[in-house]
């Protein structure tokens, strides 16, 4: 299938200013509605007109004021290891912005992009980050903000899903800005060797504030029953006209393809155990 280049880039993009406001956290929750802290600096793309982060979005614990809100400052002590830890009544947040419009790069998730060859008749998880970039001298780079670094604070060997994370209030500046576009979606189809697509669904994108506290879109494709098989797949990501796509981290022209508001991915779905790289 020929894959288009990536053509330079060009333009600005206006980064909504990071408001040096004081900080104030909500209520705390019920414990069963305790979820990760938006630790690292995001930005919600909310189209023009709209101020309001809808409930579709991932839900900040702390306002999304502008400001940084510091473990602690919610009258939450930290443990006795000096750690302030997700999914508990700790609330903090790094620097949260709302937007009309952004410009971003794409970061594919990295199962998607390694070497380790992708299996098939598994469930196979499909991860999009998107980044703000910001003009500097003319050029496009990553916008950064405050944002408080996560570490693991499991044990080696432990499962992601049971392992525990947390801060040390330790202030990770430069961060890079993770981006939630409104009305984002995504697409698998069958890809065959003329380069010709088929059987595709699409689905609406959805985030989630992932354990390092960050945005992140993610899914889920196949289940019990209905795993995807072997075969060569496409994957398009598509954002609203109100974000703007310049590049794609790890750019490779055979295997991708970017416009300014969708970007793909080939992949290759291997019946055997094999090693190597899933890239077609």
């Amino acid at each position: 299938m020929m894959r288009k280049r990536a053509v330079p880039i060009a333009g600005a993009v206006l980064v909504a200013a990071m408001l040096a406001t004081p900080a104030a956290a909500k209520g705390r929750p019920t414990a069963e509605d305790f979820g990760n802290n938006l630790s690292q600096p995001s930005m919600y793309v909310l189209g023009e007109g709209v101020t309001a982060i809808p409930s579709t979005a991932p839900q900040p614990r702390v306002a999304c004021d502008g400001a940084p809100h510091a473990p602690g400052t919610d009258g939450v002590p930290a443990t006795t290891d000096g750690y302030w830890l997700q999914k508990t009544a700790a609330t903090w947040g790094g620097t949260c912005v709302t937007a009309s419009q952004a410009t971003v790069r794409v970061d594919w998730g990295d199962n998607l992009m390694g070497d380790t060859a992708l299996k098939a008749g598994k469930v196979i998880r499909v991860e999009v980050g998107l980044e703000a970039l910001t003009t500097s001298g003319g050029d496009l780079t990553p916008a950064d903000a405050i944002g408080y670094t996560i570490v693991n604070l499991s044990e080696e060997g432990v499962p992601d899903r049971l392992a525990v994370y947390g801060t040390a209030d330790t202030v990770g500046s430069p961060s890079p800005v993770m981006v939630w576009d409104h009305d984002a979606d995504l697409t698998i189809a069958t890809l065959a060797d003329d380069g010709s697509v088929s059987a595709s669904f699409t689905t609406v994108a959805t985030a989630e504030v992932n354990s390092t506290g960050k945005i992140v879109y993610g899914f889920n494709w196949g289940q019990k029953g209905d795993f995807p098989p072997a075969g060569d797949y496409v994957i398009t990501f598509t954002v609203s006209d109100d974000t703007t796509i310049a590049c794609v981290v790890g750019w490779d022209p055979d295997t991708m393809d970017r416009h300014d508001h969708s970007v793909s991915l080939d992949i290759t779905l291997s019946a055997s155990a094999g090693g190597g790289s899933h890239a077609r």
